[in-house]
């Protein structure tokens, strides 16, 4: 028979002032870990309070650097335009003087332009298979209504924005139905609708900027395939217009 000391214990007899020690040991533990829970659950609130405020904040301050920014492109755009009126306005009193100047008229209106002088010349090319060749072609000489006081930059831009950006603009007032913006004749008779284009159209190939200091104002130097055509007469150079 086993001993009663070989048995296991199920139950243990405490004094009464063990029973109640333990009891508020417990209920200690209890408090402790309400508490706990508690302080945890206002830490995650106190976090979670913060982060919006400084989310909020930082949202608040994004917002106000995206309104600074949309108020400098308002100021810079409304700038732009204002630059841009003033440019204009005072390239259309540069050119009204320009043609008061050279007895251009209606002064307000005239474009400006006038043909100098146009005249055949032969020039040399190569073609494909490298052999020297000669061609006979035009040369026209327009007088600008920018005064040498503009810098070669400003010129040639302004020339080149009346001339050969608008289409049906003033070169096709003289005749000339193409322009090309390749590397000279060699390069036009290169072209693969070379002959159509030869048929059929006054081609300019060549272009050159030239201040002329003796008139006062630059001159644009073209060359093209054919002669022009009729060149109307407030655009000849040297005739007075009523």
């Amino acid at each position: 028979m086993d001993s009663l000391a070989d048995k296991e214990c199920s139950h243990v007899i405490q004094t009464k002032q063990e029973y109640e020690t333990l009891l508020d040991q417990r209920d200690r533990a209890r408090r402790e870990k309400k508490e706990a829970e508690s302080n945890a659950t206002r830490e995650i609130s106190r976090v979670k309070q913060e982060a919006a405020y400084e989310a909020d904040r930082a949202a608040q301050r994004a917002q106000a650097q995206i309104d600074d920014l949309v108020q400098q492109v308002e100021r810079k755009t409304a700038e732009i335009a204002d630059q841009r009126a003033l440019n204009a306005n005072l390239l259309r009193i540069s050119r009204e003087r320009a043609n008061a100047d050279r007895g251009l008229r209606p002064k307000k209106v005239h474009t400006g332009y006038v043909v100098v002088m146009s005249s055949e010349k032969e020039i040399r090319y190569k073609n494909g298979r490298n052999k020297l060749l000669t061609a006979k072609v035009w040369e026209t000489i327009l007088q600008s209504p920018y005064s040498v006081d503009f810098t070669e930059s400003q010129a040639r831009q302004l020339i080149e924005e009346d001339l050969l950006t608008k289409e049906n603009g003033l070169l096709a007032e003289v005749g000339i139905t193409l322009i090309c913006h390749g590397n000279g004749y060699e390069a036009l008779t290169e072209a693969e609708n070379w002959k159509e284009i030869k048929f059929l159209h006054n081609a300019l190939f060549s272009r050159q900027l030239r201040a002329n200091y003796r008139t006062g104002y630059w001159e644009y130097i073209i060359q093209h395939t054919k002669p022009l055509g009729i060149v109307p007469t407030e655009m000849r150079a040297g005739t007075k217009n009523g």
